[in-house]
């Protein structure tokens, strides 16, 4: 028992002599030791068969996500395609309405994708037998998703394209709407929705670009001032003349109509959408002219148009050297003592108008607080300040404001640290920015409404912040882990720039499983252009020649695995990425995953073959060779042309099987369409590289002469490879000597080599350079540079490389 103690005493004070520093035990190791006497230490055991029974498994991949029911959506639109058995319909359109329940409570927008599928349902729905169409309120719910607004993105044709349309006019067409004429009364029963579906419809069809024919089905004078609110912020928002124009007809025939003077004047929404319009596209001369026209009385106020378009005018002026002009408009409006979001832009334009924070500080002590009604000085007036210091990407003004609030006291909130993280991911500050994020994640505790404008700011802000991250140059990533983590409980959108930006950066760290995790829980989600957005990234990823091909194969793994609908292009660049980088069972795999894909819209088509025997021949492997080849041969969509035939032989050649070639050859001459230039070249090749293939050779050469056609260089090199191939030496010098009458050119460097590394002994090459470096020594001294290499037969090979193409 004493032994027990003693031993195990022993190994633990071993272990601690090694990861301890205690001081102690550094005087005692500090003492000299003999060199013949060294320290035994014993090794301590360990139980590795239950070690490793209680080792953890490795962490699983998380499950692709989908939004619900788009899966089912999608089922039913590959068993179409494959002319298979339908879902019941009453599975259709239960998916429908869990789909568009869910697009509605999470607030996102139906993206391109979604939109054409989901037209084609529609459009099957209606056409079948019996009672089997959705309902009004089904239709109605899908109609309401196109007023959610769509992510900051550069992409239009995703949320407002051709698709979109298509699916608005489908939906009016089973509502049975005539967008031509007008509807009144026109709603859904009472017992299952309240509001109408007039507006709904306009809002949907102003959202497609099709406003024009959305008035003449809903004339505005039909419309409450809150729905034609919505449709102007989206004319503004969408940046169309044609639909301001639209809107500012209908509403003057509207105008006409009417009556009383008070309806005779302009309506303020359609006005200020007119203002905002111009004002933001800097038309100096028309947005001056529309605010001139709001002045019945002689005065501005808050009721002239609406916020939005007051929040503009300061900006405007600051950049077109408006400011003694729009200070007299806001001195008007602060002289009517206006509600209290007035009272923030006003303070906002004294920054963009250049009087500085001390006149802001000025407007809110002098006139808010000495108002009829006072207005609190609060959190939100120095939030909007930051908002102007964030556009004009100003620090030091934010600096400023941070510092004034302090001084009297004011606490920040979340969406103080919100716009100091937009600032600082503006400015590229990225401590700072982590800062503001961390005081944001654990700070916040009213989250902005899902499908509202500020949820969009805000999951903007949350993207540009983790591209800031992932670009540093030694990125943190456990700290991107949980980001990520916060991301995923937020249910913030991640934009395809943030996941492509995050996947390569876990990618070059090689995070496999959390590239992974990234891709399952985000693309499925995307439309077509956005998932391009991603497969394009990994695609330059797997094709930087400064990345390793260990790396680049592991992308490609992945990027197979989660975009199967990877272009055809795309494939065959990565194909030829993987030949250039000597790795043909890489380049075959990934040709061998578009033989095998299930759409034939993807699998490879005659040109790809060809493009794929030719990189076997530049990179020889017989087995990836035969291969292709079986998978050509089964292939039943294919008939073999004389260029594939070609390609094929080079292959072969390549790889050792001339005969296989040459039995090729044969096939190409019994085809009706027979040899070309490049088949020539092929089989004068595979004689090459033949016993006595010098008199096939000379047997095709004497059929070529007698045709009397015009020879190609290559194919004359290729004819002076095939005779210095038997060993006949003097014969191959006197066909190159007389290559300027045949070909019209004098020999190449490329000649030389070909004719050299041909020859099938060292005296035989050693009498041919002899030969060159007297015959043609600046062309023979151009060939050092190349350098050269012994094969396995030990003969001297010069490193050029063959033009092999089947053209």
């Amino acid at each position: 028992m004493r032994a027990h103690v003693a031993r195990h005493a022993r190994q633990a004070l071993a272990r601690r002599l090694a990861t301890t520093a205690w001081p102690q035990f550094v005087r005692i190791a500090a003492r000299p030791t003999p060199i013949h006497a060294r320290p035994c230490l014993c090794r301590p055991a360990y139980r590795t068969f239950i070690t490793s029974l209680l080792q953890k498994p490795p962490r699983d991949v998380r499950q692709s996500e989908y939004e619900p029911g788009w899966m089912d959506i999608m089922i039913w639109r590959s068993r179409m395609i494959d002319n298979l058995a339908s879902p019941p319909p009453e599975k259709l359109r239960e998916s429908w309405k869990k789909f568009f329940k869910y697009k509605l409570a999470a607030g996102r927008r139906l993206n391109s994708t979604q939109a054409i599928q989901c037209r084609r349902l529609l459009e099957y729905l209606c056409a079948l037998d019996g009672n089997h169409e959705l309902g009004k309120d089904d239709l109605i719910m899908a109609a309401r998703t196109f007023g959610i607004p769509e992510p900051i993105t550069s992409r239009p044709e995703e949320w407002h394209g051709r698709n979109h349309a298509e699916f608005a006019y489908a939906l009016l067409d089973a509502l049975q709407v005539n967008p031509s004429k007008e509807i009144l009364g026109l709603g859904v029963d009472r017992g299952a929705s309240d509001y109408e579906v007039g507006p709904i419809l306009l809002t949907m069809l102003a959202d497609v670009g099709e406003l024009r024919s959305g008035l003449r089905m809903l004339p505005i004078s039909k419309l409450q001032p809150d729905h034609l609110g919505t449709i102007c912020r989206q004319v503004v928002k969408r940046d169309s003349e044609q639909d301001l124009t639209a809107l500012i007809e209908a509403e003057k025939l509207a105008r006409n109509a009417e009556s009383t003077e008070k309806t005779r004047e302009p309506r303020f929404s359609i006005r200020g959408a007119a203002i905002a319009f111009y004002a933001k596209h800097d038309r100096v001369k028309e947005t001056m002219a529309l605010i001139e026209e709001a002045r019945p009385s002689g005065r501005l106020g808050h009721l002239s148009f609406p916020a939005e378009t007051w929040s503009v005018l300061a900006p405007f002026a600051a950049r077109n050297g408006l400011e003694h002009w729009a200070k007299g408009l806001f001195r008007e409006l602060c002289a009517e003592e206006p509600p209290e979001l007035f009272w923030h832009i006003a303070v906002a334009a004294q920054l963009w108008l250049g009087n500085g924070l001390r006149g802001a500080e000025a407007l809110m002590h002098s006139n808010m607080m000495h108002a009829g009604n006072p207005v609190r000085i609060g959190t939100a007036f120095f939030n909007t300040m930051l908002l102007v210091a964030i556009e004009l990407g100003d620090e030091q003004l934010a600096n400023e404001v941070t510092a004034l609030a302090a001084n009297k006291n004011i606490p920040p909130n979340a969406d103080t640290f919100l716009r100091w993280l937009a600032l600082k991911v503006k400015a590229g500050n990225f401590d700072s920015a982590r800062f503001s994020f961390d005081r944001l994640r654990f700070g916040l505790e009213e989250r902005p409404e899902p499908g509202s404008g500020d949820r969009v700011k805000y999951e903007n802000i949350i993207n540009n912040f983790l591209i800031l991250a992932s670009t540093q140059k030694r990125p943190d990533f456990p700290f991107i882990a949980e980001a990520l983590e916060y991301v995923d409980e937020e249910l913030v959108r991640l934009e395809p720039e943030t996941v492509a930006q995050l996947s390569l950066r876990f990618l070059e760290n090689e995070q496999f499983l959390d590239v992974m995790d990234l891709l399952a829980v985000n693309v499925f989600k995307y439309g077509e252009v956005e998932r391009q957005v991603v497969q394009k990234s990994f695609v330059s990823f797997c094709l930087d020649p400064n990345i390793s091909t260990s790396r680049a194969w592991s992308a490609y793994q992945v990027l197979e695995q989660y975009f199967p609908d990877l272009e055809r292009t795309e494939r065959m660049k990565l194909m030829e990425e993987f030949f250039r980088r000597k790795r043909a069972d890489m380049a075959i795999k990934v040709f061998g995953a578009m033989r095998n894909h299930r759409s034939p819209a993807y699998r490879p088509n005659e040109s790809m073959y060809r493009q794929c025997f030719e990189g076997l021949a530049r990179n020889p492997d017989l087995e990836s060779t035969q291969q292709v080849h079986n998978w050509l041969k089964t292939d039943a969509s294919m008939e073999p042309s004389t260029r594939l035939f070609t390609a094929l032989m080079l292959a072969f050649t390549a790889s050792g099987r001339s005969l296989t070639a040459l039995d090729l050859w044969k096939e190409v001459t019994l085809c009706k369409e027979g040899p070309g230039y490049s088949t020539l070249a092929a089989v004068f090749w595979a004689l090459e590289h033949r016993p006595n293939g010098a008199k096939m050779a000379r047997e095709i050469w004497d059929r070529i002469e007698r045709m009397d056609v015009e020879i190609p260089p290559d194919v004359y090199e290729a004819y002076v490879g095939a005779i210095a191939g038997s060993g006949h030496l003097l014969e191959a010098q006197k066909i190159i000597v007389n290559m300027a009458s045949y070909v019209g050119s004098e020999p190449t460097p490329l000649t030389l080599a070909i004719a050299y590394n041909a020859l099938p002994g060292r005296e035989l090459q050693k009498d041919f350079e002899e030969w060159a470096q007297l015959k043609y020594r600046d062309k023979w001294a151009e060939l050092k540079k190349y350098g050269r290499r012994l094969n396995e037969l030990q003969l001297c090979k010069i490193k050029v490389q063959r033009p092999l193409k089947a053209y």
